[in-house]
């Protein structure tokens, strides 16, 4: 991976498409055009959506909304074959330091059984704070409610 460059940018409607396929990858019942509503009203919405280029190259993003002084994580994907190499961490710290002086809190909900996920958030400090029984389908299954608390100076 030496020599290769990792850069992040903030979506725009030019990226919706590849949103919406990148999705259908990793989430069973992704809703068509989801991406193209959201960004046709960016400026509007309290919406974030990065993107990580690896070589120019789109390998994964992170989606999340703010409410708030509260930021809530609706997906962070990498492609498999660039995963376990730092890119998810990179996307979240950028989230993290773009929106640290807004929001106090961050959010997450994570299937139980996504034990990578599970462990990534941990690693970053975040903590599980609820269960809520059968909230995913195909298959069903809990999904963890994660939070982390950003420490006020």
């Amino acid at each position: 991976m030496q020599g290769n460059i990792f850069c992040i940018y903030e979506a725009d409607l030019k990226d919706s498409e590849w949103l919406d396929k990148f999705e259908n990858k990793f989430f069973i019942n992704n809703r068509k055009n989801i991406y193209k509503n959201i960004l046709k009203s960016y400026e509007n919405n309290d919406y974030f959506i990065f993107i990580g280029f690896l070589n120019d190259a789109k390998i994964g993003y992170i989606v999340a909304h703010t409410i708030h002084d509260e930021l809530n994580i609706y997906n962070l994907a990498i492609l498999e074959k660039y995963r376990n190499k730092g890119f998810a961490s990179k996307l979240l710290c950028y989230t993290f330091e773009h929106l640290s002086r807004e929001i106090n809190s961050v959010y997450v909900e994570v299937r139980e059984t996504n034990f990578q996920a599970l462990s990534f958030y941990r690693k970053f400090g975040f903590i599980e704070y609820n269960i809520r029984e059968n909230y995913y389908s195909f298959p069903t299954e809990n999904a963890i409610l994660m939070q982390y608390k950003f420490q006020s100076d």
